[in-house]
């Protein structure tokens, strides 16, 4: 079986709310706190464990979210954003470019390296 997780795996904490659920795109507020990211949001990392505000966040390596059903990205160099429910889309104008190794169009999940 292939499989690109572990790759390059780098976890930091950040203070946020118990609120955020664990395996979402996360973003930072202005005091450096985390939030689920937002629609239309830049993606820092994607929540791994949220215990009672402390909350690991991956920020680098292979990840797979569920993105927006309407517009599936293509493998290669894709940007991508938060589309504010847990999932990701593509966003033409976006800063950050993402290398995009797995795309299911059945499942609607798209496996990028952060």
């Amino acid at each position: 079986m292939i499989s690109f997780k572990g790759y390059e795996n780098s976890v930091l904490t950040f203070r946020g709310n118990s609120s955020i659920p664990e395996g979402v795109p996360v973003s930072l507020n202005n005091d450096g706190s985390l939030k689920q990211a937002g629609s239309g949001d830049e993606i820092i990392g994607v929540l791994s464990k949220n215990h009672g505000g402390m909350c690991a966040v991956q920020v680098k390596g292979y990840v797979e979210l569920p993105y927006l059903a309407s517009a599936a990205p293509s493998c290669g160099v894709c940007r991508l954003c938060a589309n504010g429910d847990g999932s990701v889309k593509t966003k033409a104008d976006g800063l950050v470019a993402y290398k995009v190794l797995k795309v299911d169009t059945v499942k609607k999940i798209v496996g990028f390296i952060l």
